[in-house]
């Protein structure tokens, strides 16, 4: 009757309790590890709510299905959407006990998961601050990569990004190399010497624009400690250059470049051989450090940081650049909307270590940890939960491949319709953030032991690409009928039929669908215990 329906004279026979026992009895067992026998206790039911059908059974998913892969439960407010999340939540670690000791992360958005989870909610909330199980917390603006943070700030693409990226180096590498602004200055030589070759061999008024290259190169090197080959080679060059600034006082002076164009390319080869070798170690260590979650004190930041990383010589058109991209950093730094940025210090956070203990992450955490972001700005959520969502991502990948699975981790995504919008024109910055690092879990995250619990009351104004990966669904009372359409067009041919009820359900009852279930089915979920 699901695919094709019976002819009117058809002889109907009711469904009998062993026939729905069979159904309802247990739940799939799913992901059945390699070296595991039939007889090993690998996956467990979670007892999810009474069948409408059925209403003497209970209705059991797949505990390893439903938190292996993303999970999407959808409902109109008041449709028992958060008390889904709260029930399933509350008996995945009641099932399992320590033996999984799974670990759920989640984005509470309207600061309604506390009392759920016994988080201690004395201390009283304030504007623009973030609570991690009740107690304020911090998300660090150093763990802010080179790409967030130059989209943090809009850096122009040309004259900023530059910048900003050899600023962010230094800071975060100023607590490994005290000296690494000379290995930044040394690679700028670096780049120079490589392509004089081709400046003086180019179109147009080689000689000039030689002499301007060399010039800039000098204005780094002076900042430099040079052996004495790189010294030699310099003053031979000098020479050269000297050659080409006295031609160009003649008054018709030809613009390409005769017999000194060998020697040029022969000194610059020397010296870009002797960079290399001279400046690698800083240059590598200033690149990788742009990226990595590095502590510096917020005084750092405050300390004109830009003016450090950009040279000497660029006083010019590349300051009054610099002057806005400062302005934005000032306006940011200043803004009371952004103090969970920079709070770190206040509360205690002076490593990554640190940050990651507090978070929960570390063996004394908690099974679940609510991080409030209520009190947040619009502007200031997408940020937050992008940076959280890619920090655990990038933990959950450093860490030792037998464990991943023995702990699962799972990220709720409460009102997800809020930071993992789909991809627009005229997306914000930090919704980008958030839904790039969220599609990744999405679709990477299983192999990590990582997934999602998608929650939104608008799922049709979700990235398509995490709610196409996900493989079950707990479905509440929808009444757009935009969203109940996008469902249709995802789920199943034989579950489209449920979907007719869907805007009759009374609040509590929701249609589960997927793989962690045996069949389709109308059902009253449980009410939370708190």
């Amino acid at each position: 009757g699901i695919m094709v329906f019976p002819t009117l004279d058809t002889i109907a026979n009711a469904a009998t309790p062993s026939i729905l026992n069979a159904v309802f009895r247990d739940a799939p067992k799913r992901n059945k590890p390699s070296e595991a026998s039939n007889a090993d206790n690998y996956d467990c039911p979670l007892d999810i709510g009474i069948p409408t059908a059925s209403r003497e059974n209970r209705l059991f998913g797949s505990f390893n299905d439903l938190f292996s892969r993303p999970l999407a439960i959808v409902g109109n407010t008041g449709s028992g959407k958060s008390y889904s999340v709260a029930r399933l939540l509350q008996s995945a670690i009641e099932q399992v006990g320590e033996a999984k000791f799974p670990r759920f992360f989640v984005l509470d958005i309207n600061g309604e998961y506390g009392r759920a989870f016994g988080v201690d909610g004395k201390e009283a909330k304030q504007p623009d601050k973030i609570f991690l199980n009740g107690k304020e917390f911090s998300i660090p603006i150093w763990l802010m990569n080179a790409h967030e943070v130059c989209e943090w700030l809009s850096a122009a693409e040309q004259t900023q990004e530059p910048v900003l990226k050899n600023s962010w180096s230094l800071l975060k590498g100023a607590t490994i190399a005290p000296d690494l602004s000379k290995g930044k200055l040394a690679n700028r030589c670096l780049g120079i010497v490589r392509k004089l070759p081709d400046v003086a061999n180019g179109s147009g008024n080689a000689r000039q624009s030689t002499v301007l290259e060399w010039d800039a190169f000098k204005a780094y090197a002076a900042n430099v400690d040079l052996t004495d080959e790189m010294s030699g080679l310099i003053d031979q060059m000098d020479a050269i250059q000297g050659q080409l600034k006295a031609s160009l006082q003649q008054s018709y002076p030809p613009w390409a470049i005769g017999d000194e164009r060998q020697q040029i390319e022969e000194i610059a080869s020397s010296l870009a051989h002797c960079f290399e070798a001279f400046s690698s170690e800083e240059i590598n260590l200033s690149q990788e450090s742009a990226d990595k979650p590095i502590y510096f004190p917020l005084s750092q930041l405050r300390s004109d940081p830009l003016s450090v990383a950009a040279s000497s010589e660029d006083d010019g058109r590349l300051r009054q650049f610099l002057m806005s991209l400062q302005l934005r950093l000032d306006n940011r730094l200043a803004d009371k909307r952004w103090g969970s940025f920079i709070n770190y210090d206040d509360i205690g956070i002076n490593s990554f270590e640190s940050w990651v203990e507090k978070f929960g992450v570390g063996a004394e955490g908690r099974s679940i940890n609510v991080i409030d972001c209520s009190m947040l700005g619009h502007e200031v959520l997408p940020y937050v939960c992008g940076i959280i969502g890619r920090m655990l991502l990038e933990t959950r990948e450093r860490q030792v491949a037998g464990d991943r699975f023995k702990e699962p981790w799972v990220i709720v995504l409460e009102e997800a319709h809020n930071y993992v919008r789909p991809p627009r024109q005229d997306e914000d910055r930090g919704s980008k953030i958030s839904r790039e690092a969220f599609e990744r879990i999405a679709k990477e995250g299983r192999k990590f032991g990582m997934s999602l619990i998608v929650a939104s009351q608008r799922p049709s104004e979700i990235s398509q690409t995490i709610i196409s990966q996900c493989a079950n669904f707990i479905m509440h009372r929808l009444q757009n009928p935009n969203d109940i359409d996008h469902f249709k067009s995802i789920i199943p041919v034989q579950s489209r039929r449920l979907l007719d009820q869907i805007s009759v359900l009374v609040s509590g009852e929701a249609i589960t669908f997927g793989s962690a279930f045996h069949v389709p089915s109308r059902v009253q979920i449980h009410s939370p215990k708190n």
